[in-house]
């Protein structure tokens, strides 16, 4: 299982049910991962620390409470984010509080006008004004507060990587003429990889020693055995052959530059990072040279192996799903159709390994695990990327890895205790 998060929202907005919008809310797959990554401040602390409400922990001397905690588990739940997800509160909050206080040093802030805007960029992935999204997640019980401060303080934080790295971040015209040369071949390569994938800042330590160290194949093979928390790590990290353009756009990119024998810079995924190893590279002719959108279902059942093969046994094809799910909640049984490219990462490397009617249990999600069937892979056409597109996402991936190295210093300075 690897990597980050993306899918496209669905649903329509309008006059719609709180629980139809909270169903096309919970589709926002970039922004998920991304501003789960960006936790929020602001408002929300100062009623932790009003006293009303008891502190979980400090982040130097600065409280959360255990309803900050108890809120954002939720949001993160409404939003179906994977892994576990009070865990994933807790640390999305410490962040928060680390990122919000570089903010403050800065002396950076942000318009009323810039909070509604990201607010109604959040909601429009499912279709929803800013408005419609506040008055779903208030009738599941999460503040208003909870989401403009979860959106304020994701534009911050951009603002502090932008000020701070920006100027150290340049793309030359040679380097987007070669990750436009690799992205037309993108489709008709497979990869032979390995992957590393460690919770928090632990990943960025092992990626910089393993780079600093020229690891080898064996040295990689025997830090995934020590180190990986995926499935993979039994077996070294090493991954079977998939097809370049069937992995998750952020993978993709993290590996599609990388020389046969080469570490990739980290990759987010949810809880920690992930390094990949490229063993090998091959030409396959025969695959078609169009992106790829995928059909695929998620149904959870209850964490646990005979549950699991009770579902497999009764499904051939995704279509099965449905009468095993009759008259459970809604919720239990998605399924969808996007371009690879939205698929939350950590299920699109799941389902690069699938064939169609073929199913994975690899991925938790709460107190459930995920069965994920692939229902069809089918080549589709698009417009050829624009320069300046692919110079902004080289960009933004370097950025990024500048991010993510400043985040794991100041976790590694901070003083983060209990009451």
């Amino acid at each position: 299982m690897i990597w980050g998060e993306r899918m496209r929202g669905l649903g329509k907005g309008g006059n719609v049910k709180a629980t139809k919008t909270l169903k096309s809310a919970m589709r926002l797959g970039s922004f998920i991962i991304t501003m789960a990554a960006m936790p929020f401040f602001g408002s929300m602390e100062a009623v932790a620390q009003d006293g009303s409400f008891s502190p979980r922990l400090y982040v130097n001397d600065r409280a959360i409470s255990n309803f900050e905690v108890q809120q954002r588990t939720l949001f993160l739940t409404l939003l179906r984010a994977p892994g576990d997800l009070d865990a994933e509160a807790i640390k999305g909050l410490i962040e928060d509080r680390l990122r919000g206080a570089v903010a403050k040093q800065l002396g950076l802030t942000l318009t009323a006008e810039a909070v509604i805007a990201g607010m109604n960029e959040f909601a429009s992935r499912a279709n929803l004004t800013g408005d419609q999204f506040v008055e779903a997640l208030g009738k599941a019980g999460v503040a208003s507060e909870t989401f403009r401060d979860f959106v304020s303080a994701g534009l911050i934080w951009r603002d502090v990587v932008r000020g701070k790295f920006g100027g150290q971040v340049t793309i030359s015209e040679a380097e987007i003429d070669r990750a436009i040369a690799r992205s037309k071949q993108a489709t008709k390569a497979r990869v032979l990889l390995a992957e590393i994938v460690i919770p928090g800042a632990d990943g960025l330590a092992i990626e910089e020693k393993l780079k600093r160290e020229k690891a080898t194949g064996t040295a990689f093979t025997a830090a995934a055995k020590r180190y990986s928390k995926a499935p993979s790590a039994k077996d070294g990290g090493a991954l079977d052959w998939l097809p370049l353009a069937n992995l998750p756009s952020d993978v993709r990119a993290a590996v599609i530059g990388l020389e046969k024998g080469q570490i990739s810079d980290p990759v987010r995924v949810p809880g920690g990072l992930a390094v990949f190893l490229l063993r090998d590279v091959a030409q396959d002719p025969t695959e078609e040279l169009a992106p790829i959108e995928v059909k695929y279902a998620q149904y959870l059942v209850p964490n646990d192996a005979a549950s699991v093969a009770a579902v497999r046994a009764r499904v051939d094809v995704c279509d099965d799903l449905y009468a095993v799910a009759k008259g459970l909640p809604e919720d239990r049984l998605t399924v969808e159709t996007v371009p690879l490219g939205q698929v939350p990462a950590a299920i699109g490397a799941e389902l690069a390994q699938l064939d169609p009617g073929e199913s994975s249990s690899a991925i938790t999600r709460g107190p459930w695990r995920v069965f994920l069937m692939l229902c069809s892979r089918t080549a589709v056409q698009e417009l050829p990327a624009q320069r300046d597109d692919i110079r902004t996402q080289l960009i933004n991936a370097r950025l990024g890895g500048l991010a993510e190295r400043y985040l794991s210093e100041l976790k590694a300075d901070a003083i983060i205790r209990e009451p």
